[in-house]
């Protein structure tokens, strides 16, 4: 659980700094804080990030403008929180409290990020074609964290519409 937390916060703070390198003004600063919070999730893991490709990062890298991955970034923030219930709910079965405490500190975080990239899209969506186009690239986002999360029940011989 820790290796694969620390898998998200890595490729998050990597693909989150590289907008902020592309952007200007409050998307800039907004990537810019998600990078920096992934980054110090990934270093209070306290686990090594694998190389396993994660199909929400390529989904989230192709994203372009402020629009998009101000969008990208919410999706993102809603799969990360509803992945960290997930981690806290596996520590607390493993009795291991101080690792449940540690993700849920980690989870408050995730909605400091949720409620930023709202801001954000408050800022940079100028009008409705802005907020529709939001809304297909957020719904992406999750559709893509969805797809792969099937993708790896399957592959375990699970039957994902059976406990999905």
């Amino acid at each position: 659980m820790r290796a694969a937390t620390a898998t998200d916060a890595a490729r998050a703070a990597a693909l989150f700094g590289s907008w902020a390198d592309g952007s200007t003004g409050p998307a800039a600063d907004a990537f810019a804080d998600a990078a920096a919070r992934a980054a110090a999730h990934r270093d209070a893991v306290d686990a090594a990030p694998d190389d396993d490709p994660l199909a929400l990062y390529d989904h989230l890298a192709t994203l372009e403008g402020d629009v998009e991955r101000a969008a990208g970034l919410l999706g993102r923030a809603l799969v990360a929180g509803a992945r960290l219930d997930q981690t806290v709910g596996f520590f607390v079965g493993d009795a291991d409290p101080q690792s449940a405490q540690a993700m849920r500190d980690l989870r408050a975080d995730v909605d400091t990020e949720r409620e930023d990239a709202v801001a954000l899209l408050d800022a940079v969506c100028a009008d409705a074609d802005d907020w529709a186009h939001a809304t297909e690239a957020a719904s992406g986002v999750v559709g893509a964290a969805y797809d792969d999360y099937v993708e790896r029940l399957e592959a375990m011989g699970v039957k994902p519409k059976n406990v999905c």
